[in-house]
Order: structure tokens, then C-alpha cells, then sequence
């Protein structure tokens, strides 16, 4: 396939350059047009004494009832410093680097026309349970949409922009130390399958900085999504509802957001399949689940239902593959879940190094609201948000949607008993959606065919197999139950005595060829094996080496040595059972490879770079007294871990003549093991 030509970013714009969200979408009333607000832009940009006077737009206030977004223009900053692209992401936009790019992916410029403008979104959210208000778009400017080389048009924008109405109390900056950590995460979580947000470039800002833990420098970071609308626009109609408003919003996620509904549920996929729990939280309930035929709907679902049922599974899958590979979002609010079912807002996240499910990256979560184990819970309670924003809607069936300000009691009851019903319903799927989902990636991470999905999705918004009727969706749902309880779980329990690195044993498993190892063995005798070691798969160098010498000096009544002997035991009943599930098709490394990144951008590897840039050149970085001193700056580091991140299955494009040091230390846990206080460790919200 001939490669696809790249352009520059202005040309692109033009002839192809949309702004969907204000296209159709309602404006604060402040500026009520493009028109007015190239205007104003004109206005204060022609003042003898820069910068221009843009207190309209950058003053935070409560934006006017039924807006969902308020016309926006960057802050302007002493200087601008290109850090960092994402090739794949200048590749995928089929864009090229030029004065332009640059320009317009740090705001040190705007493109606007009579149909394209800057703008920030109104929303609101819950955060940490609580209903917290207004919040929006605090430091983000959202620019164009232009489509991507497989046509479908992302959103870019700007974080640490500036202020805009949304800022509340806040700067609208973003330091460089977060903007690093979110340029990471985003690539590197697209890279390995999971749906996330993008990023595009990080630019530093010399001359401009942020009271956070002290004075730390900024940057801009310009990052794209096929949509940015959050549960949180949808929230906003809680405080303050407007019929109107909201049935724009969500036609507008109908046609744009989800091409008119293209991926939704089919005919076929009956949304009263799921009039049954099939993983029923009680242990009586699991082995016979029941139907439910209170919760049973007319059909078809309305196109407002298919857009929240949709909702639902994307999330399901999206909080799967977190699960799958350890990541921790860390704040997991409302105005941070996506209702594309992409990872959004990257905070304090983290990649666990050790499994543990009460571990949280969020330093500030002192509950372990938003820990590992409690991620998905989390998700269907935001998810529950949004139907309760969305009753209205989703209450009315096929019916007329009556403005809410009109409903009478009677009609307010049947809203309600048919919402409790889809939402009943939807949580049983979500439930479904979300282990098997699980089950299957959990499986090829263990090089395992579980046959259980048929679709691959490449398209994170096609979420449903083509066949599920009740009977297959009983049998894929009792083969994942099994696979679970057998295989995932017995392996977790393992993983969580010996914490042993997580994403390591993945990786050692698939390389350690287990089908010729026999049922019974001496583990004593095969611990001290080097070649073929499956049971260091399990098992960390300073145990390995313990459990030897304790053999030595004690034998095998030594307490350590019993203890250790138990797990072993776990082990050897584990490796049966998962032989047991090894089919005779592929070699279980030619399925795994591709799920298992040969290494995770740890906190302590991100640590290690941003201090290399924000603490070892720091005088480099700040002084900007010198215009040739940020042209100083020893990037190394930062390049050899975004190129590590972009292609995380292939250490043969890892460009081994940089940073090679660096490298090998992030692929072990050389000297980290002994000093468990540097794993899991925690961030803080402040960015």
C-alpha cells in the first residue's frame, strides 16, 4: 500500500477542516457567533499595548443557561519551545512539520474563518461522588477538526492554553512535569490497544511558570480525539436543565460523534437478553442466574437508548483493557470519563508494578475510591450519572420528549420506572461486556484462544458480535466465568503473594515453553535449573535466590522455605490447569506477542526522565535570558522513552545507539526490587 501524502496543517484545514461542536451546538451568550467573536479577536488584538485586553473570554463566570461551549483564544506567552512530536500521530493526521504546525500546536497563532473558531466546552461533573458544579474546559482550547488517513475527523486542542471561562479559580496552565506524563501515557496506551486520546506535540514555554509543588516551568500540549465530550456535558443538566439543550447534545453525539448511530446495537442485539445478571455478585445466584422479565422493554430502543446502551459498552471494553494491563486512571470523576469509552484526562495515573488491587495512583485518594479493583465499579457508577442526566430521554421510549418543565407527575413516574428498566438492563450487559472482554485479552496475554470473541476491535466503537442471541451470549459468558475462576484468579492470588513485577511475567511466560514440562516435578531440584525456568516466571530473583540458600543451610522444614513451598505448589496446580487450556493451534508466544509490550513506562521510569529534564537542566530550561539555552536541552531521554512507547512490541525499532543504559535499567528491576517503596507508587492531581 503506497504511503499516504502529508500536508501542511493550513492547507489541510482549508480544504477539508471542520469545527463540528459550534457547527451545531449552542454558544454562551457573550460571544453568539464566530462573526462576533472574530470581531472581538480584531477589537483587542489591535491595541497599541500588548497583550491584547481579553477579559471576556479568559474571566471565569457561570456561562449562560442551555451553551455548551464559550468562543476562546489562547493566552499569550513570552515564548514557545517545540520538545517533542508524536510520529506516529503527525503520520496518522497525514501532516507535516512546518512554521505553521508548530505555531498553531502551541497557540502561538489561531486559524478561524467564517465557519471555524477557537472555543472551550461547557460541562460539569461528579468528582470523588460529589455533584461539583460547572467546571468545562479550565485550560483547554479546542481549535478544528480535520479527519484522520482512515477519514474520520479528530478534534485537536490545546491544553495549557490559558484561562477561559471555565477556570474558576485555577491559572489555565499546564506544567511541563504533567504535559511529559500525559504525552507518554497517550501514545503509549494507543500503542498497545487501548482506546485513548491522542497527542500531537509538547511545547515548552521558557519565561512562563506555575505555582504547583513550588514554581515549576509550563508547556502546551496539543492532543486529538475523535470527540472530547465527557458524562460531564451531560451533567450539566442536573443544575441547570433545558430540554433543548440536552437534546442537542445528544443528537449531536448521535450524528457526529457516532456517524449516525453506524456502530449502535442492531436489530438482532436485543437489549432483553440481559434481563439476567450471568455474573451475579452472590454466590447462590451463579450457577443458576434467572430472568428478570420485570425489566424487559417494548423494541425497537429509541435512538436515545441505543446512544446510552452504546455509552455503556465502550466503557465496559475501555475499563477492561485497564484491567488487563494494570493501568490506574487515578481520577476517575465524571468530567473525566469519555462518553467514547477512551482513556481520557491523564492525571496522577499509574501502571501497577506489582499486583495489587487496592492499589491507587491518585495520591490524594485516600479511600481507594478510584483503585485498580474498584475501576470498573467506578465506571458504571459514572455510567449510572449519566443515565440519570440523560432520563429524560432515554425515559421517553419512542414516545414524545415532553420539556421537562412541563411534565406532570404521572408522566414523571413512567419517565422513571422506564429509565430503572434500560438502565437494569444496560448493567447486566455492562457486566457482560466488560468480563468477557477481560476474559479474552486476559487469555492472549496467556498466548490462549478463548474463542469467546469473534470480532477484533480495531475499531474501538464496534463493540458487538454479529451473532449474539441468548444462547450464544450464555455460552461465551459461562466460558469466560470458567476461564476466570480456573486460570485469572488463582494466577492474581499467585502474582499478589510473590509480587513478582505484573507485565514482566507476561512477558517471561510467553518466552518459557511450558507444553513439554511434566505434570510432576522436583521443584527443588528445578528452581536451580537456568535454562527453561518457568517457575522464575513466577517468582522474583531475591526469592529465587533466598529459597536456595535457605535449602542449603535449613533444608525444607525452614519456615521461609515452607511458605515458599506452598506457592510453589499453587504454581505447579496452575501450570496443569493452564496447559489444560493451551489449544493446538498457534504457539501460545505467536498470539501473546502482540499483547504483551515488551516493557510499561513505569512512575519511576517517568520520574527518571522528567527530572533529567525539569531537575538536572533546570537553569537550561529556565533561563530564558539566553534564547540558545533551551536549544541546550539533552532530550535524549525523553526521545528514547517516546520512541520506546511507540512501538512497544518491537525492540528492533527501539534505536539501540541512544540512551542504551537507560533502556536496559527500565526493562529490569535492577536495584527496585529491594526497595519496595518505589513500587506502585502514587502522583498527586496537581498538573
Amino acid at each position: 500500500m503506497p504511503e499516504l501524502s502529508s500536508f501542511n496543517i493550513i492547507s489541510r484545514i482549508k480544504s477539508s477542516g471542520r469545527s463540528r461542536f459550534i457547527e451545531r451546538l449552542i454558544p454562551d451568550e457573550s460571544i453568539k457567533s464566530i462573526s462576533q467573536a472574530q470581531e472581538f479577536l480584531l477589537k483587542n488584538s489591535a491595541q497599541d499595548s500588548p497583550p491584547p485586553k481579553l477579559d471576556a473570554v479568559h474571566t471565569a463566570r457561570i456561562t449562560s443557561l442551555g451553551s455548551h461551549f464559550a468562543y476562546n483564544v489562547p493566552e499569550e506567552r513570552p515564548e514557545y519551545q517545540p520538545l517533542l512530536t508524536s510520529t506516529t500521530a503527525i503520520r496518522d493526521l497525514q501532516l507535516s512539520k512546518d512554521k505553521n504546525f508548530f505555531d498553531l500546536a502551541c497557540g502561538n497563532k489561531i486559524y478561524y474563518d467564517d465557519k471555524i473558531f477557537p472555543y472551550s466546552m461547557s460541562y460539569s461533573g461528579f468528582q470523588f461522588g460529589q455533584f461539583a458544579g460547572q467546571l468545562g474546559d479550565g485550560r483547554v482550547l479546542n481549535l478544528f477538526d480535520i479527519p484522520d488517513n482512515k477519514g474520520r475527523f479528530q478534534t485537536l486542542q490545546l491544553k495549557g492554553s490559558g484561562k477561559s471561562l471555565f477556570s474558576r479559580f485555577a491559572d489555565g496552565k499546564a506544567v511541563l512535569r504533567s504535559s511529559i506524563r500525559e504525552f507518554i501515557v497517550s501514545e503509549f496506551l494507543h500503542n498497545i490497544g487501548v482506546p485513548s486520546t491522542r497527542v500531537l506535540q509538547l511545547t515548552s514555554l521558557p519565561g512562563t511558570k506555575a505555582l504547583r509543588n513550588g514554581l515549576e516551568p509550563c508547556a502546551v500540549l496539543c492532543r486529538f480525539a475523535p470527540s472530547w465530550i465527557r458524562i460531564g456535558n451531560f451533567d450539566t443538566y442536573r443544575s441547570k436543565p433545558d430540554t433543548a439543550s440536552l437534546v442537542k447534545l445528544a443528537n449531536f453525539c448521535i450524528d457526529e460523534v457516532f456517524q449516525n448511530g453506524k456502530p449502535f446495537a442492531k436489530k438482532e442485539h436485543d437489549i432483553n437478553i440481559f434481563n439476567i445478571d450471568r455474573f451475579p455478585d452472590d454466590e447462590k445466584n451463579v450457577e443458576n442466574p434467572k430472568n428478570d422479565e420485570s425489566l424487559n422493554l417494548e423494541t425497537p430502543l429509541s435512538k436515545y437508548d441505543l446512544l446510552f446502551r452504546h455509552i455503556v459498552n465502550l466503557n465496559a471494553v475501555c475499563v477492561a483493557y485497564w484491567q488487563t494491563y494494570g493501568f490506574v486512571n487515578g481520577v476517575l470523576n465524571t468530567d473525566n470519563t469519555s462518553i467514547m469509552g477512551i482513556s481520557l484526562d491523564f492525571g496522577p495515573y499509574g501502571f501497577m508494578d506489582i499486583f495489587d488491587p487496592s492499589y491507587t495512583s491518585n495520591h490524594d485518594d485516600v479511600s481507594g475510591m478510584y483503585s485498580l479493583g474498584n475501576q470498573p465499579t467506578a465506571i458504571w457508577w459514572n455510567l449510572a450519572q449519566l443515565a440519570k442526566s440523560m432520563a429524560l430521554l432515554i425515559g421517553s421510549g419512542n414516545k414524545e420528549i415532553i420539556d421537562i418543565k412541563q411534565l406532570n407527575e404521572d408522566q414523571e413516574k413512567l419517565l422513571v420506572n422506564r429509565a430503572n428498566k434500560l438502565i437494569g438492563l444496560c448493567a447486566n450487559e455492562y457486566k457482560y461486556r466488560f468480563t468477557i472482554t477481560y476474559a479474552d485479552l486476559m487469555a492472549k496475554r496467556l498466548g490462549i484462544e478463548l474463542n469467546i470473541r469473534n470480532r477484533n476491535i480495531s475499531d474501538s466503537t464496534a463493540v458487538y458480535e454479529d451473532d449474539e442471541t441468548e444462547g450464544s451470549i450464555q455460552e461465551r459468558a459461562e466460558r469466560a466465568k470458567l476461564f476466570c475462576d480456573t486460570i485469572v484468579e488463582p494466577l492474581l492470588n499467585i502474582l499478589k503473594t510473590t509480587k513478582i513485577d505484573y507485565n514482566a511475567f507476561f512477558i517471561n511466560l510467553q518466552n518459557c515453553e511450558l507444553k513439554g514440562i511434566p505434570d510432576e516435578i522436583n521443584i527443588a531440584t528445578d528452581i536451580q535449573k537456568d535454562d527453561n525456568n518457568y517457575i522464575s516466571c513466577f517468582i522474583t530473583t531475591k526469592q529465587k535466590d533466598e529459597y536456595i540458600e535457605n535449602l542449603k543451610r535449613n533444608g525444607v522444614n525452614h519456615g521461609e522455605t515452607r511458605r515458599m513451598n506452598e506457592i510453589f505448589e499453587e504454581i505447579q496446580e496452575w501450570i496443569i490447569e493452564y496447559k489444560l487450556w493451551l489449544t493446538s493451534g498457534p504457539l501460545p508466544i505467536e498470539i501473546s506477542k502482540d499483547y504483551n509490550p515488551l516493557f510499561i513506562p513505569h512512575n519511576w521510569v517517568l520520574e527518571e526522565v522528567i527530572n533529567d529534564i525539569t531537575v538536572k537542566q533546570k537553569d537550561l530550561l529556565e533561563n530564558n535570558d539566553n534564547d540558545n539555552n533551551i536549544n541546550k536541552l539533552d532530550l535524549s531521554l525523553l526521545k528514547k522513552l517516546s520512541i520506546m512507547c511507540t512501538n512497544p512490541f518491537d525492540s528492533n525499532q527501539w534505536e539501540p545507539q541512544l540512551c542504551t543504559d537507560a533502556s536496559k535499567r527500565w526493562l529490569t528491576y535492577t536495584g527496585y526490587e529491594k526497595t519496595i517503596g518505589r513500587l506502585n507508587t502514587q502522583s498527586t492531581c496537581s498538573s
